[in-house]
């Protein structure tokens, strides 16, 4: 484990009044919200990587997940970046390289001091990210369950050890 210890709380202005929210810790974690079986849900695919392994998420939960999104934007813009402690299983924010923005995410392997692989939790997506590109996320952010969930198709298995790629495999699909 990396750490440069630090959970003190972050001030946020707006207009006259300074509200402080404390930091996530190091041992702090997200919660996950596990379906119930036998109901159903209108979802939509967020990361697939195979039809045994791939994530959605709820659509029941898109006013909640937009409205949480705006805020992170908008509370850490022209905020630097700043990790206090990082480990494996350490909550956090990381910039998306594609479009630049802040997403929630989790530590699931330190790949040197300062580069890690980060799955980015409401949409299953896994990166490898500089330590510049993570921020510590404020405990407020951390209220919503997970919004990725891991899904399959039931019996679907491949014929081979994996599944095919491109446009000869399950890409031609999607």
């Amino acid at each position: 484990a990396l750490s440069i210890a630090s959970t003190k709380p972050v001030k946020s202005y707006s207009s006259d009044i300074v509200t402080t929210y404390p930091l996530a810790g190091l041992n702090d974690r997200f919660t996950t919200e596990t379906p119930i079986p036998g109901t159903s849900e209108e979802v939509i695919i967020t990361w697939f990587i195979s039809p045994e392994q791939f994530y959605c998420q709820k659509l029941s939960s898109k006013f909640e997940m937009s409205k949480m999104m705006t805020l992170i934007q908008s509370t850490y813009c022209g905020r630097e970046s700043i990790i206090s402690s990082i480990d494996v299983g350490s909550p956090g924010l990381a910039k998306y390289k594609v479009d630049g923005v802040l997403y929630r995410a989790e530590v699931k392997d330190i790949t040197n001091p300062s580069s890690f692989v980060v799955q980015f939790l409401d949409y299953g997506n896994l990166e490898i990210m500089e330590k510049n590109s993570l921020w510590d996320i404020e405990k407020r952010f951390m209220d919503l369950p997970k919004q990725a969930i891991v899904c399959s198709l039931d019996g679907i298995k491949s014929t081979n050890s994996e599944w095919a790629r491109g446009d000869e495999g399950v890409d031609k699909f999607f």
